[in-house]
């Protein structure tokens, strides 16, 4: 099982310059995915957003191995029909 996990501040480039984001995103990887996926974290503080990018990928290989019910499913389920 080979997962790629990332912590990173995001950055962009405005008038030439290298400008850091002020929150946190990651880059997930699970086994299986074409390629990675960046998700905001939106935290200012690097120990919260390692303890959230933990917590999303827990649910997310919990979702995979069919323990959870995935997070869209779920959402859909709430709504109600009519």
């Amino acid at each position: 099982m080979h997962n790629e996990v990332i912590l990173v501040s995001a950055e962009t480039k405005k008038d030439g310059k290298t400008i850091t984001a002020k929150t946190w995103s990651c880059e997930i990887q699970l086994d299986g995915d074409p390629k990675p996926k960046r998700q905001s974290l939106r935290t200012t503080d690097k120990r919260v957003a390692q303890k959230r990018l933990n917590a999303i990928v827990v649910r997310m290989e919990q979702e995979r191995a069919g323990l959870l019910v995935p997070e869209a499913l779920a959402a859909s389920a709430q709504k109600p029909l009519s």
